[in-house]
């Protein structure tokens, strides 16, 4: 497969579970951006140096077999489906757990739940006891705002059918 066929396939998949679960799929298709550049075979990144996330959404596997379980295999083999699928019920569940919309979604994929809410509804710096150190509030705003403007060149999702 091509990586403009997998780009494309990625973004009708991200669109179709976005919509389903009513997120915005230019929102769900900007955080794949910045995780992985669409990519959905990418491991091991340089912002995981442990090799723990994987996909276009960098899904960890105890994130991901929370979501959906028995779904960590699909998505380290690259299947698409099962990424979008899995990233899209995160994005949907952490809205909803954050309780900030989607700003804390986009954050809580980067922080979990619990950290966004102490960045966002707290407003104080976050602790993460791995590679990243102590969150910042203004770094968290800087992640978001990061998410929120490559969603622009994705907001075509929004709106139409992918041919």
């Amino acid at each position: 497969m091509s990586s403009s066929s997998s780009s494309s396939g990625l973004l009708e998949a991200a669109r179709k579970h976005a919509l389903s679960r009513g997120i915005k799929p230019s929102l769900l298709v900007a955080l794949a951006d910045h995780e992985s550049g669409l990519d959905p075979n990418i491991g091991t990144t340089k912002l995981d140096p442990t090799g723990t996330a994987a996909g276009a959404w960098q899904m960890t596997q105890g994130t991901a077999e929370t979501i959906e379980p028995g779904s960590y295999p699909a998505i380290l083999s690259g299947d698409i489906e099962v990424q979008a699928r899995t990233a899209a019920e995160l994005y949907r569940r952490n809205r909803a757990s954050v309780g900030a919309g989607d700003p804390g979604a986009i954050l809580a994929h980067w922080l979990g739940a619990g950290g966004a809410r102490h960045i966002l509804v707290d407003g104080i710096p976050h602790s993460t006891g791995g590679v990243h150190g102590v969150v910042t509030v203004d770094s968290a705003m800087n992640y978001i705002d990061d998410i929120m403007s490559r969603s622009a060149k994705f907001t075509y999702l929004d709106t139409y059918e992918l041919a």
